[in-house]
C-alpha cells in the first residue's frame, strides 16, 4: 500500500480540525478584512497566520498559494501554527510544491516549540519512514510528547506502537 496518500491525506484532516479552519460563514470576509491585510502586510505575525487561514478557507477568496505566502511570511517570523500549516502545505503540495524535506524542516520548527500536532506529523513520518529513516522508537517519542498535550491522535497512534 502506497503510505504516501495516508500520510497526506491524514495529515490534512488532522490540519483542518486542529486549526478549525472553515469558523467563517462560506463565502464571505471577515469585517476587518482590509485591517487584518494592511496589518499583514506590515509584519504583523498573528495577522499573517489569520490571513493564510482566511485564504485556506472554503468560500470565492480561497487561494493555496496565496495562503502559503502568509503562512511563509509568519513562519519566518517563529510563529509556530504558521510552521505547521506551512508543513503541511508542503507534505499536500497545497499552493507550494509537495516537498517532503520542506514540510518535514517546518514540523521540526514547531515541534521545537512543543506544539503537539507538529510532534505528531513528525511521528508520522518516522512511523512510515516518508522523507527520514524509519525509526518506531522515534515515532513513539514522538507521539508521546504529543499525547502528553492531550493530543488524542497521538496518544492512539502510541499505543498502537506499543501494541506491535
Amino acid at each position: 500500500m502506497n503510505n504516501n496518500w495516508c500520510v497526506t491525506g491524514f495529515l490534512t484532516a488532522i490540519f483542518c480540525a486542529s486549526f478549525n479552519l472553515h469558523a467563517q460563514p462560506i463565502g464571505t470576509k471577515p469585517e476587518s478584512f482590509e485591517t487584518l491585510k494592511a496589518k499583514a502586510e506590515a509584519g504583523d505575525v498573528i495577522a499573517q497566520e489569520n490571513l493564510g487561514r482566511y485564504y485556506s478557507s472554503i468560500g470565492a477568496d480561497q487561494d493555496a498559494a496565496e495562503s502559503a505566502k502568509w503562512w511563509r511570511k509568519a513562519a519566518e517570523q517563529d510563529e509556530p501554527k504558521a510552521q505547521v500549516h506551512l508543513g503541511v502545505c508542503y507534505d499536500s503540495g497545497d499552493g507550494v510544491p509537495k516537498d517532503v524535506a520542506e514540510a518535514l524542516k517546518w514540523f521540526r520548527k514547531a515541534a521545537l516549540q512543543n506544539v503537539p500536532q507538529a510532534q505528531y506529523n513528525l511521528g508520522i513520518y518516522y512511523q512510515t519512514g516518508q522523507g527520514v529513516a524509519k525509526d518506531e522508537v522515534e515515532a513513539a517519542n514522538r507521539y508521546r510528547k504529543s499525547g502528553e498535550q492531550g493530543y488524542a491522535e497521538a496518544q492512539y497512534n502510541l499505543g498502537y506502537c506499543y501494541e506491535h
